[in-house]
């Protein structure tokens, strides 16, 4: 029941986070299960439900604390 309420209370966070990866070209980081590294300059890192998308010029282990501090609050 826990998932259920989970997944229903993130949807549109997981929808919004699931276009802003096919838009930016996103790939799986070998980093963790569920982020995602792109290239696109002109964005920074975002936390959108179950997806973390860091910008791999700019990740480092800090931003993934704090885009997973993000992912708990959603």
């Amino acid at each position: 029941m826990k998932r259920v309420m989970l997944y229903l209370w993130q949807l549109p966070q997981n929808l919004v986070g699931l276009i802003a990866f096919n838009m930016l070209g996103a790939e799986p980081a070998p980093i963790d299960k569920g982020v995602f590294l792109h290239r696109k300059s002109f964005f920074s890192s975002v936390s959108l439900g179950k997806f973390i998308i860091l910008n791999e010029y700019q990740y480092n282990g800090k931003t993934l604390r704090h885009e997973r501090g993000h992912q708990k609050q959603s």
